[in-house]
């Protein structure tokens, strides 16, 4: 692939509690920052709202519910 961004390898999760990236604005842009330790092999997951994970089939009211 000749230009990518690193977004494509960042997942919604399907609970809250998996959630392990957060997004804010600063100055108009748009910043990503970790909020767990990220190991090898483990995924960035990032929730983008609950009509694109009603559309990936995550059941919204149980995700906003997960708990440990």
């Amino acid at each position: 692939m000749k230009t990518s961004n690193w977004l494509r390898f960042v997942n919604c999760p399907r609970k809250e509690v998996e959630r392990n990236v957060n997004q804010f604005n600063c100055k108009g842009k748009v910043h990503y920052m970790v909020t767990k330790d990220v190991y090898p092999g483990q995924e960035l997951l990032i929730y983008y709202g609950d009509e694109y994970a009603r559309y990936l089939g995550i059941d919204v009211g149980a995700f906003h519910s997960s708990t440990l």
